[in-house]
């Protein structure tokens, strides 16, 4: 998330940009499912801070969902918006994002797969 560039994703659907619940940045999680065939392909990528500058700091609402990269690109975001939503991996970075919710004095809840956060 602070590096601009080429990331290397792994997809795990034949046409690599079909949904699916298996794709991620991480080698880690890639790792788990070694009988799950992977694509890998290189995306362009941008900064949360490029975001910023291109459309202001003000967001009423804002969806982190980067599969195996959501606690780094939330804590890179240089705006807080009204309410935010982030997709957390129980297993790896519910905590680094539930952390960075409070450290930004938003109240959350755990809804399904994701931290939904609002300010107080």
């Amino acid at each position: 998330p602070d590096e601009y560039g080429i990331r290397h994703f792994m997809s795990n659907t034949p046409d690599a940009y079909s949904a699916d619940a298996l794709s991620t940045f991480d080698p880690a999680h890639r790792a788990i499912f070694k009988d799950h065939p992977f694509r890998d392909i290189y995306i362009p990528t941008v900064r949360p801070v490029d975001i910023a500058t291109a459309f202001g700091m003000e967001f009423q609402f804002v969806n982190v969902d980067v599969e195996g990269a959501n606690a780094d690109v939330l804590a890179a975001m240089p705006f807080r918006p009204e309410l935010i939503c982030v997709e957390i991996d129980f297993n790896k970075d519910k905590n680094r994002c539930l952390d960075t919710l409070c450290e930004w004095g938003y109240e959350w809840r755990v809804i399904g797969g994701n931290a939904v956060g609002w300010r107080r």
